[in-house]
């Protein structure tokens, strides 16, 4: 319950959320792997694809996740680096 603790996890679900949005969000799909990508492409509702996102971004690690969000908000991390 310390507050460092709190705003660690506050933080980290800020980022998952952000990660979610952007990638459900207009063409935001086209981030994904290409894996996930196509299965994305081959769902036909919203739901299901929310799923599938929300199944990719569950399965990132925290470093993995860090990593995706600074590339896709800040911009501290080479674009050329794969997603």
């Amino acid at each position: 319950m310390s507050p460092r603790l709190k705003l660690v996890e506050y933080r980290g679900l800020e980022i998952v959320k952000d990660i979610f949005r952007a990638l459900t969000k207009d063409a935001g799909y086209l981030l994904l792997p290409q894996d996930f990508k196509q299965s994305y492409e081959w769902l036909r509702t919203a739901e299901e694809k929310k799923r599938l996102v929300c199944d990719f971004v569950a399965g990132m690690t925290d470093k993995y996740a860090i990593e995706f969000f600074g590339r896709l908000r800040h911009g501290d991390q080479s674009i050329f680096k794969p997603f």
